[in-house]
């Protein structure tokens, strides 16, 4: 699976900062919807998202979840 588009509300409940924390380094916010106008990102003017708004943006490709490496136990068994 490669890059993906991902849509969020931005609320007081799920607020800015951690919204750019979980989306990481590597993902580019697309454009906002901020009082009903759209906002797009350029070179120039990136774009900082505020509660209220819904935000667009590309991230990379999910990583799978790392299993934990199963641990052999071996047991002696007496009757062996």
């Amino acid at each position: 699976m490669g890059w993906r588009f991902q849509r969020t509300r931005i609320t007081e409940e799920y607020p800015p900062e951690t919204y750019l924390k979980d989306i990481g380094k590597e993902a580019e916010i697309v454009l906002l919807v901020r009082k009903g106008a759209l906002q797009f990102a350029s070179a120039e003017a990136p774009l900082k998202p505020e509660i209220g708004d819904v935000a667009l943006a590309y991230l990379p490709k999910l990583e799978p979840p790392r299993r934990a490496a199963a641990v052999e136990t071996s047991s002696a068994d007496p009757a062996a």
